[in-house]
């Protein structure tokens, strides 16, 4: 039989659809059998150099010390020469003032301390001669109770009406007679009430307690009135009292003419500051707040309790209002170390501060205390429990602040805690942690495959770790893979950028 040829548009037809069902064939096979693709990485080298390793906290800004310029009542005004914010330097003259008035005041002073000297010193000797009539009272009431109690026993023996009536007098009028000692003992003028009362009982006037109250009984309440007063004399409150106010007399008046010496240079700066308060004009006379009258009787009713006199006494004298009040140099921020940063910082080290307006200045630590204190804020370590809130308290000094420094604002501060060199060093987002430890992945560029390697960090800065061992020099680390990529060690990765 013959064959049949095919056409040459019949072979190119066939040749055609065998080419596209292998093709076809092909890719189906591929979309079964394809390999996944690679992660894409990031990597750096492992380098040597320098790092430093900084503790960053914050802190509020005060001064070290103020000058607080109190004006002396009565003092004449005649210049103010700065205004609140402004600065001043050392012996500038912050105010001057007529200072002619001031004897008259001076004079004041000098009276009002020589009467608290004299108060003090007749409540003394008040209170030594109390001691003496005290004994000689005490013995007589000792006699007057004995032959009341003779009697009581010589009518016991009568057992008459007249026994129990004279019995039943006495006894209302002693009631009544301490009941009249109790209400003036109650009353602001102790000394006013218990002299009125013993006038009343001089008198021979016995209708207040009754009638029928014998002599005896009269005398030793008379006696018992003059003891309740001696013993109100003779105590240390009445003498302690006095020497208080003796005492802030004579501070007073010290004050004063110290005041009154250096009032007539002016008021000058001592130190390098800023103003910070000025409650004085050109012109006008200074008047302190009002002084409270110093009842005597009042303070020592309160004395009497748990308060102290020196404060009883200082809060009635009153306080007079700064003239001038002047923020001197150095200004000091004050912090709180953590227990994990207490012996990173010592003494005379140098940090950095920054102010709001990210301006930057020097400033030293001059201050650490000895004795940890329970912070009143909220830390991160209390609020997961993993630790308190303990902290010890830390001062640093700045010298030299400029305006972005502000008084009572918190700045930020930067200490360098520990500097190293020559070095290797990783970038922070290649060291990684979990259970096993902590640890970097290493590229191999010749297989393109990473290899898991423990590593043991040193110090570290914002943006790199010191490697102390497990990497070298020139060793290529894993720093970022995809997000939601777990790598394992010996896993191929396609590197995408490297620094």
């Amino acid at each position: 039989m013959e064959t049949k040829k095919w056409s040459t548009k019949k072979k190119v037809l066939v040749s055609i659809l065998v080419i596209l069902c292998a093709a076809i064939i092909a890719g189906v096979l591929y979309m079964f059998f394809k390999p996944d693709p690679l992660p894409q990485v990031s990597t750096a080298k492992v380098t040597k150099g320098s790092i430093t390793q900084t503790l960053d906290m914050s802190g509020k800004v005060s001064s070290s010390q103020k000058g607080n310029f109190v004006p002396i009542d009565g003092t004449k005004v005649l210049t103010v020469n700065v205004k609140v914010g402004e600065y001043v330097k050392k012996g500038d003259v912050l105010a001057t003032f007529d200072t002619s008035s001031l004897n008259s005041v001076l004079a004041e002073k000098q009276q009002a301390y020589l009467t608290a000297v004299e108060n003090y010193n007749n409540a003394k000797n008040t209170a030594v001669s109390s001691s003496a009539q005290l004994k000689e009272i005490n013995a007589r009431l000792a006699e007057i109770n004995k032959e009341l109690e003779k009697q009581e026993q010589e009518q016991n023996k009568n057992n008459n009406q007249n026994k129990n009536d004279q019995n039943k007098t006495d006894s209302d009028a002693s009631n009544k007679f301490w009941e009249l000692v109790s209400k003036a003992l109650g009353m602001d003028d102790i000394n006013a009430a218990l002299k009125k009362l013993d006038e009343l009982l001089n008198s021979g006037n016995s209708n207040i307690f009754g009638s029928g109250v014998s002599e005896l009984q009269m005398e030793k309440m008379q006696l018992e009135l003059k003891k309740v007063t001696l013993e109100a004399q003779s105590g240390t409150i009445t003498q302690s009292t006095y020497k208080t106010i003796m005492e802030a007399s004579k501070k007073e008046l010290d004050s004063l003419t110290a005041s009154i010496s250096s009032l007539k240079k002016g008021w000058i700066a001592e130190y390098d500051g800023i103003v910070s308060e000025v409650n004085i004009t050109p012109g006008e006379t200074c008047r302190s707040a009002a002084s409270a009258n110093i009842d005597i009787s009042s303070i020592i009713d309160l004395a009497s309790g748990n308060t102290n006199v020196a404060d009883i006494v200082n809060a009635l004298l009153g306080q007079t209002q700064s003239g001038i009040t002047v923020e001197y140099y150095p200004f000091v921020v004050d912090f709180v170390l953590g227990k994990a940063d207490i012996f990173k910082v010592s003494l005379d080290m140098p940090c950095r501060v920054t102010a709001a307006d990210d301006t930057v200045v020097d400033g030293v630590v001059t201050y650490i205390s000895p004795v940890a204190t329970q912070s009143s804020g909220v830390d991160i370590s209390s609020l997961i429990g993993s630790g308190s809130a303990n902290g010890v308290d830390a001062k640093v000094t700045i010298d030299n602040p400029t305006s972005s420094v502000i008084i009572g604002l918190d700045v930020d501060i930067s200490i360098d805690v520990d500097s190293k060199n020559n070095v290797l060093l990783v970038p922070s987002e290649a060291v990684k942690n979990d259970s096993t430890g902590t640890y970097v992945y290493i590229y191999n560029p010749k297989t393109k495959r990473i290899t898991f390697s423990k590593v043991e960090l040193g110090i570290s800065d914002d943006t790199r770790y010191e490697i102390v061992s497990g990497c070298n020099e020139g060793d290529i680390v894993i720093t970022s893979v995809p997000t939601g990529t777990t790598l394992a060690d010996g896993d191929k990765v396609k590197v995408v950028t490297s620094k």
